[in-house]
């Protein structure tokens, strides 16, 4: 009996310890789940404060679908003929001027003029944007590229249409042939992987995602970038396929890795900026910080320079050249002097890639 008593209460003493460990690691967890949620809710407060002062944030009431009557079908085709200027609270005035054919900048031909070199810059808002139509990355690609040509006639279209993704432009792709491009630049990702591939990973992954919500958990373990692949594959893919379509009419194809600034090198309150904007690009995965977001963008990147290398995809390696946060708005839209950096860079690709044309 007594050597049963013993037993007995050798696994209480076991059990009651267990029992403290266990309840000291929830009690633990808890209060780490506590503070994250606490001091990522700061975060977002102060990220929110910036963007009420962020010159971007008007921009985007301006050309959204509640904005001034821009659009002729929200995030896929604008109204021919329609134009948009401002003054911004900043200071600076925003102007924009939609052409005959539903893209940005003055009226162009749809017949390429004779003589002439017609690059279009195909993509999404990263495209569209600037505070003028001289001020967008096209724009200024077309001057640089004048100016170390001047013998040359050169155009550069903008193509860009907020919201698209690669898909977009593979379904879209016979209206830009149209055109007559001896060249086609094409700059996104964010789009798709915002919003086409983390919502498709969300769905077949509910109960990861439900895991995510927990701020501690996803501290611990967060989205792995390989599990997306498979849906960073269908990008690359895209791109593959617009390659192939354009080569059928003698076009030539440049597509980019793409650029975001790094959080390491913002200011704290750009910081909280980039940690409150994820919201609106990682809310499919309920990701709670820019720098896990990030972290995936730079495994695509690493991901479409291994297929470039494998498929020979010309491309131009944009992250490499524009990452200081200084040089954008957000988490993807770049500044004026943001926008020549880029312009610069496709400039430089284009002469080493296709030097015939030049």
């Amino acid at each position: 009996m007594k050597v049963a008593a013993k037993r007995r209460h050798k696994w209480f003493v076991v059990l009651e310890r267990v029992y403290l460990l266990l309840t000291g690691v929830v009690c633990i967890a808890l209060v780490a789940e506590i503070y994250l949620r606490f001091d990522y809710h700061q975060r977002v407060q102060s990220g929110k404060q910036y963007r009420s002062t962020n010159p971007y944030t008007q921009i985007q009431n301006l050309v959204g679908p509640g904005g001034q009557g821009l659009w002729e079908e929200p995030w896929k085709s604008y109204k021919p003929d329609v134009s948009i200027q401002q003054t911004l609270d900043s200071g600076e005035l925003f102007s924009l001027a939609i052409n005959r054919h539903g893209f940005r900048g003055s009226d162009v031909t749809q017949m390429k003029p004779a003589n002439t070199l017609r690059i279009i810059a195909m993509g999404g808002s990263t495209t569209f944007l600037g505070l003028t139509d001289d001020a967008t990355y096209p724009a200024y690609l077309q001057r640089e590229l004048q100016s170390l040509f001047p013998e040359r006639k050169i155009e550069v279209l903008n193509f860009g249409v907020s919201g698209t993704w690669s898909g977009y432009w593979v379904k879209h792709i016979d209206r830009v042939i149209a055109f007559e491009p001896d060249i086609v630049v094409h700059y996104n990702a964010i789009n798709d992987i915002a919003w086409h591939h983390a919502p498709r990973y969300a769905k077949q992954h509910r109960w990861q995602i439900g895991l995510q919500n927990s701020y501690l958990y996803q501290k611990l373990f967060p989205i792995e970038a390989e599990a997306l692949s498979p849906h960073f594959d269908r990008t690359l893919k895209n791109f593959r396929k617009l390659q192939q379509k354009l080569a059928a009419h003698n076009i030539q194809y440049l597509v980019g890795t793409f650029a975001m600034p790094d959080y390491q090198q913002a200011s704290p309150e750009f910081q909280d900026f980039l940690d409150e904007d994820v919201l609106i690009w990682g809310g499919h995965l309920n990701i709670h910080g820019y720098e896990n977001f990030y972290r995936l963008m730079q495994s695509y990147n690493h991901r479409l320079r291994n297929f470039a290398a494998v498929q020979q995809l010309p491309l131009f390696l944009l992250d490499e050249a524009l990452f200081d946060p200084e040089l954008f708005y957000d988490s993807c839209h770049k500044r004026e002097q943001g926008q020549q950096i880029m312009a610069g860079v496709v400039a430089g690709q284009l002469q080493t890639t296709f030097p015939d044309f030049f």
